[in-house]
């Protein structure tokens, strides 16, 4: 039985959600952290380097959780570009 196989068998959905929820919160402070390690006036002894790092820990722990969960990442794909067309068209609304 593969490591992503037991994990699923042994929690189920309902607690792979609420993992996922952690992980997602935990991707917003790391989102956060990274731009106060950028500069915005409210420093951390955070390196860049250090805060890029753990956005991309978090990422990857909201990526297992939706796998787990069955979601497919190339699905994913195609509504992140229709999310992209969509904030570009507001961007560019508000910049006429």
């Amino acid at each position: 039985m593969t490591d992503f196989d037991f994990v699923k068998e042994k929690l189920g959905e309902k607690e792979i959600l609420a993992q996922l929820a952690e992980e997602c919160a935990e991707l917003g402070k790391a989102a956060l952290k990274l731009r106060r390690a950028i500069g915005c006036g409210n420093p951390t002894p955070v390196t860049v380097e250090q805060a890029r790092e753990n956005l991309e820990e978090e990422m990857a722990d909201v990526t297992g959780c939706m796998r787990l969960l069955g979601i497919d990442v190339e699905d994913v794909g195609a509504i992140i570009e229709k999310k992209m067309r969509r904030w570009r068209g507001r961007i560019e609304a508000d910049v006429d």
